[in-house]
């Protein structure tokens, strides 16, 4: 807990009377949400690479800080990723979200990915027809 109190993850915690650190429940929260991000590092460098994330620094070493706003939009990209979005629409998505592009741009990049979605699983279906009447004629 010190660490990441120490690299600015962590608010910084009041102090007992007899000198203890004193964590609360945003303390809990921040650690919560530092330990539930679950993507890997070279991930991380990659969206800030491409624009999507903008950690602090912090340290001699320049270490990265994600603060909560960097946090939420880490999961949202990591979840949108895991969903198949890629990088174009992401980064209207996270412009909406930091409020430099229209909402109506980062809805229009969600819908084309769940009309891509839409239109293959009906390319499927389709094959799949295909492939019964193909095993029907060969029975």
């Amino acid at each position: 807990m010190r660490d990441l109190e120490r690299l600015r993850v962590l608010p910084a915690a009041g102090r007992e009377p007899n000198g203890y650190r004193a964590y609360g429940p945003r303390h809990v929260r921040a650690a919560r949400a530092y330990r539930a991000l679950g993507a890997r590092t070279s991930a991380l460098r990659h969206w800030e690479a491409e624009g999507l994330l903008v950690p602090e620094r912090a340290g001699s070493l320049g270490a990265r800080v994600y603060d909560a706003p960097a946090v939420a939009t880490a999961r949202v990209v990591a979840a949108l990723r895991s969903a198949g979005y890629g990088i174009p629409a992401l980064r209207t998505v996270v412009a909406a979200l930091r409020g430099l592009g229209g909402t109506a741009d980062a809805e229009a990049a969600l819908q084309q990915r769940l009309q891509r979605i839409a239109a293959r699983s009906v390319a499927l279906l389709r094959a799949g027809s295909d492939l019964a009447a193909v095993l029907d004629d060969a029975s």
